[in-house]
């Protein structure tokens, strides 16, 4: 579920490579943040359990 940053980057250096006028930063792109907060209170462990769930 998290986005990985690099990929973003990549796309977005793709992007501008292909002529697209990208102007914002890869990291203003995306937001892990609801990933984490869900991590943080443990529903992802609630959900799978905490055998299966692994980052």
């Amino acid at each position: 579920m998290v986005v990985p940053g690099k990929a973003v980057a990549e796309a977005v250096e793709l992007a501008r490579e292909s002529g697209t006028p990208v102007r914002k930063k890869p990291e203003e792109i995306y937001d892990n943040s609801f990933v984490s907060n869900l991590e943080k209170s443990g529903f992802l462990k609630e959900i799978w359990g905490s055998e299966n769930y692994k980052r």
